[in-house]
């Protein structure tokens, strides 16, 4: 029995009492509920995606996947944990490879908890996929196709079965026809409390955290570069003032990092000395300088004055041609690529912080019990602390659906159909 309690996160429900079994009872009941909002909820976000063609594109392969392993996962949790365990004894005399595997891949519970593991390492991956879409976007588009991110996830599987292959390793038969672990010393248990601790709640929080830093990071220096060329234009006004006035050298201005200036502009910086104005002296060369700038600054009057008669209440044709020449400017479709990154990029972070509030409590105390001294599961803050990690494998599709623009869209188009 306290073998057992070491091993899992949960205890058989041999020798309790009435009260006790009434608790468990209802556990159970919350397990079920928890998985069947789990399977509703992915399996509309993956019928979604599967039915709205614009959802099938590269970057949401691993989103995907998340939802299918947490199908998986909620289909494994009331069958794994509710119904009560047979004796092995009788299949264990007649077929003993057969309850021997039953033993070691059902009752151990291997299978729940790698589908659990396979779902943490695919978190992590998602994370580090938003990393380098947003930071290394070229790179991303030139390595991640469909084949590389299939590969991702089939590698998730392979990791998640081996750090979990503790359970089928310690768990067998015994001569009673119990499937039970050996007799594993507290000792023992130590390392197996520090391996789900780092790779259940450290690794991902702290992959997690730089990801999302750096991502943060990157942003603000992005807004803070592109708000130097929101205007162009005020940018050449000023300094060609400036040289109007006093007359000085021309700034190292590059007008090809201002889109929105004039081709006819970069034509004033040519500026004509004749070797008598070199040998002579700089009055001519500033009266020169001058006059450029005054005939810039005059090309750029005119050309606001336009503007501004194509945004005549009467001039019709003219306003439609700057709406036009705006458009093109602006760039709508691609501000509409970067509205839509980043709302998938504040659903993914949405995500992790729930991930991480929901499994920390009971990877901390999982790790108190097998590090430094073993915990009553049955207790009802320890079972609150399980169901609150269980929970977690419901809690994407919700957040999908209030925060995911792409999701919602596709749910728009399936049900106007």
């Amino acid at each position: 029995m306290v073998n057992e309690i070491f091993i899992t996160a949960e205890a058989t429900t041999d020798h309790v009492s009435y009260e006790e079994s009434w608790s468990i009872s209802a556990t159970d009941i919350l397990y079920c509920v928890i998985a069947i909002v789990s399977i509703v909820g992915n399996g509309l976000f993956l019928y979604v995606f599967f039915r709205v063609p614009q959802l099938r594109v590269t970057t949401n392969i691993l989103i995907r996947h998340q939802s299918l392993v947490d199908f998986i996962s909620s289909v494994l949790l009331p069958l794994t944990f509710v119904p009560p365990r047979s004796n092995l004894g009788a299949l264990y005399e007649a077929r003993p490879f057969l309850a021997s595997f039953v033993c070691k891949m059902w009752y151990s519970e291997y299978l729940f908890w790698t589908f659990i593991k396979i779902s943490t390492i695919n978190l992590v991956l998602l994370t580090l996929e938003r990393y380098f879409v947003v930071l290394y976007s070229r790179w991303y588009r030139r390595r991640a196709g469909s084949r590389n991110l299939v590969l991702l996830c089939a590698s998730a599987w392979v990791l998640g079965g081996m750090i979990e292959v503790y359970f089928p390793i310690i768990n067998s038969v015994k001569e009673d026809g119990v499937c039970n672990s050996h007799d594993i010393t507290p000792e023992k248990m130590k390392p197996v409390g520090y391996i789900s601790l780092f790779t259940t709640l450290l690794v991902p929080t702290a992959v997690m955290v730089f990801v999302y830093t750096s991502i943060l990071l990157f942003l603000r220096r992005r807004e803070a570069t592109s708000s130097v060329y929101k205007d162009p234009s005020s940018v050449f006004k000023a300094e060609l003032t400036s040289l109007a006035v006093t007359g000085g050298t021309p700034p190292s201005i590059r007008p090809t990092r201002c889109h929105e200036a004039p081709a006819e502009s970069t034509q004033s910086w040519t500026f004509l000395r004749s070797d008598k104005q070199d040998r002579d002296g700089r009055q001519n060369d500033t009266t020169t300088t001058s006059a450029s700038a005054v005939t810039t600054f005059s090309k750029i009057s005119t050309m606001e004055e336009v503007s501004s008669q194509d945004h005549a209440p009467g001039n019709t044709q003219g306003a439609k041609k700057h709406q036009i020449a705006k458009t093109k400017r602006n760039g709508q479709p691609r501000r509409s690529a970067e509205t839509a990154s980043k709302n998938t990029l504040v659903t993914m972070f949405v995500v992790c912080v729930t991930y991480v509030v929901c499994w920390s409590p009971d990877m901390l105390l999982y790790w108190h019990h097998s590090v430094v001294k073993p915990h009553d599961w049955q207790e009802p803050s320890h079972r609150f602390v399980i169901l609150l990690a269980f929970a977690n494998v419901c809690t994407n599709p919700i957040i999908y659906t209030l925060k995911y623009r792409s999701f919602q869209n596709g749910l728009r188009t399936i049900f106007r159909r």
